[in-house]
């Protein structure tokens, strides 16, 4: 909120010292005026529309005054810059996938003979799978754990070189993010594992070799 005074006091401020005062013979033509911030999920234009027709229709309210242009180019930019990003997760994350992938199957790779030989002894698929899916699931749970740490201490030294920081993001978007790390983290590693161990639980004696 600012006082009629305080837009005046703002508007001479702009308009530098060449007399403005006087040529206002000493009335404020200005009315108090309230500056209104809306959230995200109100940032686009037919959500923006609807507020400033409410807020106009409320009595006292002189005009309303939205910054269209801004708008629209902040959106615009908001657009593309997800895209970009959007693009980039993508890519991160099937360098991701593949680099898991390649090191669990390295590791039930150095397994095989042992895989081979349960299944001499009767073990069941399942039974011969289970442990190298459970431990590659806790493995996962472990580095989403250590990458969630790093990335709330970033954004806590983030939040306080600027408090806004935390606002851009949201406790909303942060739990999100934290647990998309969780799930993805073990559902990579989990997939790997069990993938790697059907291809050695199907394979014969000769293709261990291989």
């Amino acid at each position: 909120y600012s006082s009629a005074e305080e837009v005046m006091a703002r508007w001479q401020e702009l308009a530098g010292d060449d007399g403005s005062e006087k040529a206002l013979l000493g009335v404020n033509p200005f009315s108090p005026e309230f500056e209104v911030s809306v959230t995200a999920a109100y940032s686009n234009p037919d959500s923006l529309k609807a507020v400033t027709d409410a807020v106009r229709r409320l009595p006292g309210v002189g005009d309303v005054q939205l910054h269209s242009d801004l708008i629209k180019a902040v959106n615009n930019t908001m657009h593309s810059l997800t895209l970009v990003l959007l693009i980039v997760a993508v890519c991160l994350l099937t360098i991701s996938f593949v680099l898991i992938n390649n090191t669990v199957r390295l590791t039930i790779y150095s397994r095989r003979f042992l895989i081979h030989t349960m299944k001499l002894v009767g073990a069941t698929p399942g039974f011969i799978r289970r442990p190298f899916v459970v431990s590659n699931i806790l493995q996962g749970l472990i580095a989403a754990a250590v990458a969630s740490t790093v990335l709330g201490g970033l954004l806590w030294y983030l939040t306080t070189v600027d408090p806004e920081v935390m606002r851009a993001v949201g406790v909303d978007g942060l739990i999100a993010v934290l647990a998309a790390l969780f799930v993805l983290g073990a559902a990579i590693c989990g997939l790997s594992a069990l993938l790697s161990a059907n291809k050695y639980l199907r394979a014969d004696y000769d293709e261990m070799f291989c």
